[in-house]
């Protein structure tokens, strides 16, 4: 073959292999991971996904994949996403991995569609604005650690006198496992319910100081309540306000909140006491 025609074939062939090696898309998205107050009980987490794009996306998938759980979060239901706004796409939670792995990194995936209709899917490393993912991992994991030392629960039953205006007294069952110990430091208020002292006091905390551990045995909290308000919003807008807040430390020196939910019995003879004791 003549040289002339062997470079033209040569070239011809590099321009070909470098017409096949793909190149990265821009994203057209940003990410923002949020959880509000109302997303924490329903274990829910928020990907704000703004377009960052000129034109309309169709959003099809996002993922937010990190060793904090056993499990993506993951919301597919479909979208569609004008030029710079933005959508909240809420996603459950799987179970924590606790401790959180030291490389433990949050990445989401956002599959969509553009003006074209051709499907993409781009890895984003997103913000948190209010570092939501180590707050969550916070409260799991002393969830955790507590739930392996003793067992709590809110009793059955609500004690309480229909118009007599005085508090409710609600009871927690506590059960050492026999694994390690706990020290209950102090119970805490709710937005919905206010602890009453023994000298019949409305206060924010309440000490506790109950160790659990194999030589404790079984025992009992007992805490006297009353509304902690008493507008007409206070049961209709309630989310946490049932659940019963409590202060722990642990044998290894750990210490932190552990939230302890009230059953759906309990919690509805919580909100008719509210609105007895408001209304007298």
């Amino acid at each position: 073959m003549p040289a002339r025609l062997l470079v033209l074939a040569l070239l011809a062939l590099l321009t070909a292999g470098c017409a096949s090696v793909p190149t990265d898309r821009p994203s057209a998205v940003s990410v923002d991971v949020i959880q509000g107050r109302t997303d924490r009980d329903s274990r829910t987490i928020v990907l704000d996904v703004t377009n960052t794009s000129t034109d309309p996306i169709e959003l099809v998938a996002a993922h937010l994949d990190t060793e904090q759980f056993s499990a993506p979060a993951v919301w597919d239901r479909g979208t569609t996403l004008k030029p710079g706004l933005t959508v909240s796409l809420r996603a459950p939670l799987a179970d924590p991995t606790c401790p959180v792995p030291a490389s433990a990194e949050p990445r989401v995936s956002v599959t969509y569609r553009d003006a074209d209709g051709d499907t993409h899917t781009v890895k984003v490393e997103p913000t948190q604005s209010t570092d939501v993912l180590a707050i969550i991992a916070r409260d799991d994991c002393i969830g955790v650690l507590a739930a392996q030392r003793a067992e709590i629960r809110v009793a059955d039953t609500v004690a309480w006198t229909p118009g007599a205006k005085q508090p409710a007294v609600l009871t927690l069952d506590a059960t050492p496992t026999g694994v390690g110990s706990l020290d209950i430091v102090e119970a805490r208020s709710t937005i919905l319910l206010q602890l009453v002292d023994a000298t019949d006091a409305r206060v924010g905390a309440l000490p506790v100081d109950q160790k659990l551990d194999a030589q404790s045995g079984a025992t009992q909290v007992t805490l006297s309540l009353v509304p902690s308000r008493c507008d007409p919003h206070a049961i209709a807008e309630d989310k946490r306000g049932t659940i019963m807040i409590l202060e722990v430390r642990l044998d290894d020196g750990t210490d932190g909140v552990v939230y302890v939910r009230s059953g759906d019995g309990v919690k509805a003879t919580l909100f008719e006491f509210v609105t007895d004791y408001c209304a007298t």
